[in-house]
């Protein structure tokens, strides 16, 4: 029953998901990462209680007495589980022989203690070995068989029978071999049965797994089976491999593009998660190291780690904690120090106290992490939604593998391929979510920029940028001896506008001249705002008296187009003045351009008053 109302939510949340990507409402849009985080939560509660379902239903073991016929290997049955179907025993030593496990098996004294492996239980094998004994029968002459055993990162697994000479034979796999040396050059250990057809064989297997308890599947598969599993998963495991790689390749490209560097940390990211998830499925000791016994004996437990390491990295990246939570911030940064450092000794001298230690700092960093996110978003950073989005598939999925190096849960489907899941997911959200924050750190950019070349009120070029443009133009025209003018306009009902309707009329009507100046303005000129309700047009030379006089009446023409942006009845009301510049009265200033605005302003507010001319010329 709570399985099925937990699904029943997850359903609900589901299609609210769907209808929020359907409709494209902003408000929506912005609530999609708390579902993402609500379905994320229940199913973690979902695969809680089913696990314990499972493990409490599957790991009641089979009595001691039971007899165990032979396995018979026929065409109807493709793979057999040695759960149930082998006995096994504990070699507290680890030192003893296959001579020593068979007289064991074979002993009829209560102190032998053998008994039949059940599905799904869980061994603590540090410094230990397990021994399993079977029988089986090959009557299917068309199929070539072979002993699986479902764990990549395995340390020591043997397998013993005798040919029919009476000779032992043996196959050796696992970490501690060079993947050469493997009878088969697979991902997981896999051996040969005994070719021989309709006669019994007794069958030896030795499992030696240090630090994490060994709980994998053992499997009796027919060469066919075996490569159509290998078909299935090569082709998804390659699509996520080709899809981290993308994104890496993607992440770097536009870091460098862009000159964002959470871009790069997150390619960075990518890149030890997908070596961590090399070396956790296998693939990195059949492919990339083969002949490295050291580093394959170690890439398993430390990669996960310097994969934890780098994502706390990458989150304190993103959020900066030490601007609003400096004590997270710090404890974030030793957890990075000493999970790092854990990893490392781990490298040099592997023990089962480093291991604990390193899965305990990994199950504070989950939490820390989620801690950093929460903090940040409850301090105003609206994108840490989409940043705790993105990473809670791989916090939820990096419990199934945590769980399992302590001895929770069995190797299963989930302990071994939910961080490659989570972390698929992971990919477009996180990257989403970087584009999202560069996008807004772009526009405060380009926000920053034009305020120091922009009036923020109209969007006008400012004093600043008019001087600049003003001292460019005073150099070009003492240089080729022509002419330019400048255009000084005045909104002379600003004061009008204030008492009668408010300064935010007031100011409406300020960036409405600014819009009409703009449109009246050429490419080439400046239009630009000064203090309080004065504006200025730096038309570009060569300029004469004709064409300046045409633009100030075109300014005028648009000031006086009818708006519905201010109240009825009123309109811009504008005193507009014009001189050629540099004036012949003016050579003690030189290409001094702060000086010409002056004298421009000075010489517009000192003209005789004529209310019947709006626009009034200065020098000409």
């Amino acid at each position: 029953m709570i399985v099925v109302s937990l699904r029943n939510r997850v359903v609900t949340y589901c299609a609210h998901l769907s209808g929020a990507l359907k409709s494209g409402d902003n408000q929506s849009v912005e609530n999609i990462p708390q579902k993402l985080l609500r379905v994320g939560s229940l199913l973690l509660l979902c695969a809680w209680v089913l696990c314990l379902q499972h493990v409490g239903a599957q790991t009641v073991q089979a009595p001691a007495e039971q007899p165990l016929p032979s396995i018979a290997l026929t065409q109807q049955e493709q793979v057999v589980d040695l759960a149930g179907r082998s006995r096994y025993w504990i070699d507290d030593t680890g030192r003893a022989t296959v001579a020593d496990a068979q007289a064991k098996f074979d002993s009829q004294e209560p102190s032998a203690q053998t008994k039949i492996r059940p599905i799904h239980a869980v061994y603590a094998l540090h410094q230990k070995a397990m021994w399993l004994r079977f029988e089986a029968t090959n009557q299917y002459a068309m199929q070539h068989w072979l002993l699986q055993v479902n764990l990549p990162t395995v340390d020591d697994v043997s397998l013993y029978f005798q040919d029919a000479q009476g000779d032992w034979k043996i196959q050796q796999a696992g970490d501690s071999y060079a993947h050469t040396t493997w009878p088969i050059r697979d991902r997981y250990p896999l051996f040969n049965l005994d070719t021989r057809q309709d006669q019994s064989i007794v069958y030896f297997l030795r499992v030696a797994h240090g630090r994490v308890p060994f709980s994998a599947g053992i499997d009796i598969m027919s060469h066919e089976a075996v490569i159509k599993q290998r078909q299935v998963e090569f082709f998804w495991l390659g699509s996520y491999f080709g899809m981290m790689l993308v994104v890496i390749v993607v992440s770097i490209a536009i870091g460098l593009a862009q000159r964002y560097a959470n871009f790069i940390r997150y390619a960075a990211y990518v890149s030890v998660l997908g070596f961590a998830q090399l070396a956790f499925l296998g693939l990195g000791t059949q492919f990339v190291s083969p002949n490295w016994l050291a580093w394959n004996a170690v890439s398993s437990f430390v990669m996960p780690a310097f994969s934890v390491s780098a994502g706390l990295w990458l989150v304190r990246a993103l959020l900066r904690p030490k601007q609003y939570a400096p004590v997270l911030d710090r404890w974030v940064f030793l957890l990075v120090v000493l999970q790092t450092a854990v990893a490392l000794v781990e490298m040099v001298s592997p023990s089962l106290l480093g291991f604990h230690v390193s899965n305990a700092i990994s199950l504070v960093a989950l939490f820390s992490l989620y801690t950093m996110v929460w903090s940040g978003w409850r301090h105003g950073d609206h994108n840490a939604r989409w940043i705790a989005a993105g990473f809670l598939p791989v916090v939820l999925s990096a419990f199934f593998p945590i769980l399992r190096n302590f001895g929770v849960l069995p190797t299963g489907f989930m302990t071994q391929y939910a961080v490659t899941l989570g972390s698929g997911l992971e990919a477009p959200i996180l990257l989403y979510a970087l584009f999202v924050r560069s996008a807004n750190l772009r526009e405060s950019r380009t926000r920053e920029q034009a305020l120091i070349q922009k009036d923020p009120l109209t969007g006008l070029s400012n004093e600043r940028y008019l001087l600049n443009n003003l001292h460019g133009s005073l150099v070009r025209a003492n240089r080729y001896k022509h002419a330019f003018a400048m255009v000084f306009i005045e909104l002379k009902n600003h004061d009008w506008f204030i008492k009668e309707h408010g300064k935010g009329v007031a100011d409406r009507a300020l960036i409405l001249a600014a819009s009409r100046l703009r449109i009246a303005a050429r490419d080439v000129d400046t239009a630009a705002k000064l203090d309080g309700n004065r504006f200025v047009v730096l038309l570009e030379g060569p300029v004469t008296a004709a064409r300046a006089i045409e633009a100030a009446t075109r300014i005028l023409s648009q000031s006086l187009h009818p708006t519905d942006l201010l109240p009825i009845g009123s309109s811009l009301k504008l005193q507009i003045s014009a001189a050629l510049m540099p004036d012949t009265n003016m050579q003690e200033f030189g290409e001094e351009a702060a000086a010409h605005l002056a004298w421009l302003i000075d010489r517009s507010l000192h003209l005789d008053p004529d209310p019947r001319k709006t626009i009034r010329s200065i020098n000409f």
